[in-house]
């Protein structure tokens, strides 16, 4: 044997183990989903010419940069246990450093502590605490619970852009979200509902529920949540019929350099984008925004109001998008909001193939089917018992019907944004929806047995089921003074009682909480309201046990003995009404609210 073949013997053998080493260790740290990405890396082509030495190193080299490329996902590629484990040690680490160098003890000022806490949190590799104050911060860093839920979305965002940057997350893999982050939200959810109900409460009439029971009652249910949206949106499409506005549906997507993947038009095939700047789909959302923003502010310049609602949705691939239906006053300002939006949208990428004919796109709306075309956004978005069959994905004007494997379509949508952290449904110029939830606490007799003004009269009509007729939101949208009155000019407007607190972190802090509805002139409608305390080991009861305890919804008795005297002028001073005697739980007319 020739020296110069011995020679390249020894150094095929000594590249194969280094290539071993670093195939074992991505095998043991990498999503069981990575791997085949990894075996393509390091498959020769078809018909190639090698030898074992140069597919050694091209596998070596191929490798290396992967774990150059992803390495913050491999190394945060850790499950619940492991991040509840590391968020403990950090924090007992932490205040181990705090209590040894810079104890209070020492009169040394409260931005050294914070340098110790802003240096350890760039060594994890997080973003420090937002406080109002800086020992507030401090407290943050000290405590587990808080590096828990900050290390819990850096791992599901670190981990998933990497799935996104490798092509995982598309019509090739998996649609919308990865399977990973699929799982990680659905064990998120079912621990979040364990916690739930363990928790205890009991009302004063000595009702005792569990939270998850509550949150079930309330829009926390995402099918009462889909029957809002739904309720919204039909009303929004009666008022705008009534007043014979122009409808426009609206798309608007993002740059194609924004997507990590492309697609071959007319056809499935995925193919790596050579364009892509690596944004995630968080920054994506902030781009659209941003865009959005230009929108509004044009609009206001020109004079053009608009009302509806737009929701948030990803593509195949993880980057969102937006669709939104919006009405206008007349067909010229919806004219000219085409021009407005086309323009700002194309500001940026706008000489890029295909942007002129798919960055955005226009429906005229005709009458009648509005709402259907949002509707089906709202279903196919929302993961309730309403589920869709299909999901359908537009890619350069043509539509794609997307698998999503075993997992409901509406899941993965809830798994992405529950992961990025972006808010699907805004409705826009349209009357607050916290009013409309208030007057539905607001009982009948305050109503019916005052004089109370029109406004407030129409709208608690139309937020109230009656008999066989339904809420009305078109009604309340006319109540309220119509569309785009903006904040402070609606007829109706919340009601709240502000307390100052210690929060958990030491902060002074004020605590905004809802009472009830108020009209123009100052008067108070209160909302239903039940005092609550948390109980340990309580027996279940059943429905008809609670039902035969509830306290009966007449008068005031219920909500109002608890606002103090000092409230009630806090709330109601400077307005000749019907006030509320405490002591005798009834109301006398035309006097001012005394201390």
């Amino acid at each position: 044997m020739s020296g110069t073949k011995k020679t390249r013997d020894i150094s095929l053998s000594v590249d194969r183990f280094r290539l071993a080493k670093i195939k074992a260790r991505l095998i043991k740290t990498l999503p069981a989903e990575w791997l085949t990405q990894v075996q393509r890396m390091v498959k020769p082509k078809a018909g190639a010419v090698t030898f074992p030495y140069e597919v050694a190193l091209a596998e070596i080299e191929a490798l290396q940069g992967f774990e150059k490329k992803y390495g913050d996902a491999i190394e945060w590629r850790m499950d619940d246990a492991a991040i509840c484990d590391m968020a403990k040690r950090v924090a007992l680490d932490l205040c181990q450093v705090l209590d040894t160098l810079h104890p209070h003890e020492n009169g040394l000022i409260e931005w050294q502590r914070c340098d110790v806490v802003q240096r350890a949190c760039e060594c994890v590799g997080v973003p420090p605490p937002a406080s109002i104050t800086a020992a507030g911060m401090v407290e943050r860093a000290r405590s587990q619970h808080w590096w828990r839920r900050v290390l819990r979305r850096q791992v599901a965002r670190i981990t998933e852009l990497g799935a996104i940057e490798l092509g995982l997350v598309s019509r090739g893999g998996s649609v919308y979200a990865s399977n990973e982050a699929l799982a990680r939200r659905k064990q998120q959810i079912a621990r979040n509902a364990a916690n739930l109900k363990k928790s205890l409460w009991r009302n004063e009439a000595g009702q005792v529920y569990n939270l998850g029971e509550l949150a079930a009652k309330s829009i926390a249910n995402q099918d009462n949540r889909r029957d809002e949206l739904m309720t919204r949106i039909r009303g929004a499409m009666e008022y705008a019929e009534e007043k014979n506005h122009v409808g426009l549906f609206l798309t608007l997507t993002a740059p194609a350099c924004m997507h990590a993947v492309r697609t071959v038009k007319g056809s499935r095939v995925v193919l790596k984008n050579d364009r892509y700047i690596e944004t995630s789909p968080k920054d994506v959302q902030a781009w659209l925004c941003k865009r959005w923003a230009l929108v509004r502010a044009a609009f206001a310049r020109a004079g053009i109001e608009c009302y509806g609602m737009r929701v948030a949705e990803p593509h195949h691939d993880g980057t969102p998008h937006w669709h939104a239906l919006l009405w206008f006053e007349s067909k010229l300002h919806a004219a000219l909001a085409r021009l407005i939006v086309r323009s700002r949208w194309l500001a940026e990428y706008g000489d890029e193939p295909g942007a002129e004919n798919y960055r955005v796109s226009f429906t005229a709306m005709k009458k009648g089917g509005a709402a259907g075309y949002i509707a089906k956004y709202i279903s196919k978005n929302i993961n309730s018992s309403h589920k869709l069959d299909s999901h359908i994905d537009v890619d350069k004007g043509v539509q794609y019907e997307l698998d999503t494997g075993q997992a409901l379509g509406a899941a993965r949508v809830d798994a992405w944004a529950a992961t990025w952290g972006i808010r699907q449904f805004q409705a826009v110029g349209m009357p607050p929806i916290g009013v409309w939830r208030a007057l539905r606490g607001v009982s009948h007799d305050q109503v019916r047995e005052r004089d109370v003004s029109k406004p407030m009269m129409m709208a608690h009509d139309a937020a109230h089921r009656v008999g066989e007729r339904k809420a009305d939101f078109a009604q309340y949208i006319k109540a309220m003074g119509g569309m785009c009155q903006g904040v402070g000019n609606w007829a109706l407007s919340i009601g709240r009682e502000v307390h100052e607190k210690v929060n958990g972190f030491a902060e002074d802090v004020k605590q905004s909480l809802t009472v009830g509805v108020q009209d123009a002139s100052g008067r108070l409608y209160v909302s239903r309201r039940m005092a609550w305390v948390r109980v340990v080991d309580a027996p279940a009861q059943s429905e008809e046990k609670r039902a035969a305890l509830a306290l009966p919804w007449t008068r005031f008795n219920n909500c109002t003995a608890r606002l103090t005297g000092g409230v009630v002028k806090q709330l109601f001073d400077r307005v000749l009404y019907d006030s509320f005697d405490i002591t005798a739980l009834s109301w006398q007319q035309g006097m001012r609210c005394q201390t």
